[in-house]
């Protein structure tokens, strides 16, 4: 994809604007998975009580994707209404709530 270019989800074959956004998420979460597969493949080695923290460990990561994750859930079908209605000024400000959401939830999580 171009730097440039955009996905027009309302215009053109859904397929494949869907697929356009979607490949780079499932990228995203294999990469994740097979992060935490390899390494209870190398913990494992090491006995079934490394293995089972390499696997508590990988919840933890879930849970901080997680809580990050939240604000921009939340905040999509606002950013989608203001950009529909062709209002940057609400989507920026949407964007950086959820931004500034994201950053206060992992240092919450990072401190606890």
């Amino acid at each position: 994809m171009k730097k440039n270019q955009s996905v027009d989800l309302l215009h053109g074959p859904i397929f494949k604007s869907l697929s356009l956004l979607a490949i780079p998420i499932m990228a995203t979460y294999l990469i994740q998975m097979a992060y935490n597969l390899v390494d209870m493949l190398w913990i494992g080695f090491l006995g079934s009580g490394a293995v089972a923290s390499v696997g508590v460990s990988g919840n933890f990561m879930y849970l901080a994707n997680g809580l990050v994750n939240m604000p921009k859930i939340g905040s999509q079908a606002l950013v989608g209404q203001s950009l529909g209605a062709n209002n940057k000024k609400e989507t920026k400000n949407y964007i950086e709530a959820a931004f500034q959401s994201s950053i206060l939830f992992a240092l919450i999580y990072g401190i606890i």
